[in-house]
């Protein structure tokens, strides 16, 4: 799901288009918290960043920075030096990119409360949760009780509220591809596949690092945020 920027000519063109494109970047210190900055410039070491006023700090501290430059994702596992509002980001360690696989489908961990609340389906409200089975950049699958099955035909529109582990929400729109016994209780419910549609680019990405993280936290030898 990972792969790493080879060389340091890669990684200084990487640098020096987001400097470029002013892009903003995510700073991961720890699971709770997490700030947005603006990239200012850099130097051959340093990432300069500025980040809000309320998200001031002090000190030194671990984290990972992740950024997009449409339609790639980047991260670092890095030190930062922080002053206020002013953030010295270094960057000579590894670069890592997702690959961008847009239908790579992770499977939620049983540790992580993963649902959605829907909203609409096929321009009517319908209330219930349904219990998140898989999450891509694409789309996501449902766990559907068996008597439900016709409220859900291929084509319809769909708008729900997805909640991953109590921090992540976001309300999504879509269509129903599927809806298909589930191998490990064919009996008791439904795997229902949902394809995103009318997505922003940042809306994606958003996902596609919530997916990176959970990805990283629960499967991967290297840790994200930590």
């Amino acid at each position: 799901m990972f792969t790493k920027i080879q060389t340091k000519a890669d990684r200084e063109e990487i640098y020096d288009q987001l400097v470029k494109q002013r892009r903003p970047v995510q700073i991961q210190i720890d699971a709770k918290t997490i700030v947005q900055g603006d990239v200012s410039g850099r130097s051959t070491s340093d990432l300069k960043v500025t980040v809000a006023h309320t998200d001031r700090m002090s000190g030194t501290h671990e984290c990972t920075l992740t950024f997009s430059l449409p339609p790639e994702v980047y991260f670092i596992k890095t030190k930062l030096q922080a002053r206020e509002t002013l953030i010295d980001i270094a960057i000579d360690g590894d670069l890592y990119k997702l690959q961008r696989r847009k239908n790579f489908r992770l499977s939620i961990p049983g540790s992580v409360k993963a649902y959605a609340d829907l909203i609409q389906v096929g321009g009517a409200s319908y209330k219930p949760s349904l219990s998140l089975i898989d999450l891509s950049g694409g789309g996501v699958a449902l766990e559907l009780p068996l008597d439900q099955k016709e409220t859900f035909k291929q084509g319809m529109r769909f708008q729900c509220q997805l909640h991953v582990g109590g921090e992540f929400q976001k309300e999504v729109h879509g269509v129903v591809r599927y809806a298909r016994p589930i191998a490990q209780h064919p009996k008791k419910a439904l795997h229902l596949g949902i394809e995103f549609q009318h997505q922003k680019q940042s809306d994606e990405d958003e996902i596609v690092k919530l997916v990176t993280r959970l990805y990283s936290d629960h499967f991967s030898r290297f840790r994200l945020g930590q």
